[in-house]
Order: C-alpha cells, then structure tokens, then sequence
C-alpha cells in the first residue's frame, strides 16, 4: 500500500484527517511514524496566504522524507477584527502560554461586541505534492482544496473536544461550539473536513482515472 504522510506534528489534525480519508486506498502516516522524535523541525511559514504556507509545508517534509504529503495550513477570521487572526492564528498573541489564554483575550476584545458583530469563519486550505508516486508518470504537481465553515465567536467558551479556538467558535447549523461536538460531527462540517473531503474526491477520481493494465 502507497504511503501519503500528513505534514504535522498536531495529533489532533493527524486524528481528524485520518479519520476523514480514512476511505481512500493508501496509508496516512504522522510524522511521528517517520520520525519518533520529532526531530525534523518546521519549516518557517512565511507564505503569503494559506495556500503558500501548505505548500511550504507539503515540499519541505516531501524532500525530507521522499513521502507524498498532505498539509493544510487554516486560520480563524474574525469579522470585527477585519479578518483577523487568519494567516497567523497559530502566532496570533503570542505573549500567551497556553491557547485557552489566547481564547480568552479574543473574548475580551469582543467583550462589547453584540451577536450579529460577532460573525467569524474558519478557512482551511489543504494540499498533497508528490502524486507521481501515488499515480504515476504525468500526475500533476500537487491537489488543491478550501474548505470555509461561517460561524460566530460565542461569549464564552464551552466544551472538552477540538483544540485551538473550537472553544469560542459557534456554529449556528447545530447550535454548538466546535468543542462541543462529537468528532464525528466536527468533522463533518468543519472547515477542515469540508477541505479534506474535497481533496479526497479529486485524488480519488485521478485514481479512478488511472488506465487499467
């Protein structure tokens, strides 16, 4: 079975998007798979958007490792705080230790803010690089997919599930938090999943696409 490595060193991304592509006939590695002690460090994202950062991040551990990879690179996109932290939700207050403070101080910048100036989306932008690999000579460089889930930064946090911001994220569809909802369901309508999906169907029907021998 060909091997697809996911390029990151978040287990929480390695679980959901195991469990998204989890139909497609190759197997998805974390980098711990690779490299147990992590000892392959980042690459510096200084892409000018999502997409330039996930192909940053696909080609570096690709020459690393001589793997396909799979990458995404998302961010949280605040309608009050025009857009931000998008691009650099990951670095975004960086003062603070832990992510439940950064959840916090987005409350606290909100604070004044009613709900209908509290609209916020996840983007997510996801790639894979190395398809000659996976589908032989004349595959294309690399597939591309975005995902958007529309939401609302809620007035407090709530729930145990997800990581990063799902805390503070309202989705008005099911009237949870993101870190409120089973991880089936999260990954049903997050922006990631929405993105992973996507890539899945065009990788797939590249495959299907394939001439038969």
């Amino acid at each position: 079975m060909s091997k697809i490595l996911i390029a990151t060193a978040n287990e929480h991304k390695v679980q959901e998007i195991r469990s998204i592509l989890a139909p497609l006939p190759w197997e998805f590695l974390s980098l711990r798979d690779v490299d147990p002690r992590l000892e392959l460090k980042p690459p510096e994202e200084t892409g000018c958007d999502y997409l330039a950062n996930a192909l940053l991040k696909a080609r570096y551990y690709g020459e690393a490792t001589g793997l396909p990879c799979l990458a995404d690179d998302s961010g949280l996109e605040i309608e009050a705080l025009n857009g931000a932290p998008g691009l650099y939700s990951h670095r975004f207050l960086s003062q603070c230790t832990h992510q439940y403070q950064k959840n916090e101080h987005v409350l606290e910048l909100l604070s004044q803010r009613p709900w209908d100036e509290r609209r916020a989306l996840f983007r997510c932008r996801a790639v894979i690089t190395g398809l000659e690999a996976l589908l032989g000579p004349g595959a294309p460089e690399y597939l591309e997919a975005e995902g958007i889930c529309p939401g609302f930064i809620a007035f407090q946090a709530s729930g145990q599930e997800g990581f990063g911001y799902d805390p503070i994220f309202f989705y008005p569809g099911v009237g949870q938090h993101m870190a409120q909802m089973e991880p089936e369901l999260k990954n049903f309508i997050s922006h990631r999943g929405r993105a992973m999906r996507q890539l899945a169907c065009k990788l797939g029907d590249l495959f299907l696409a394939q001439p038969t021998t």
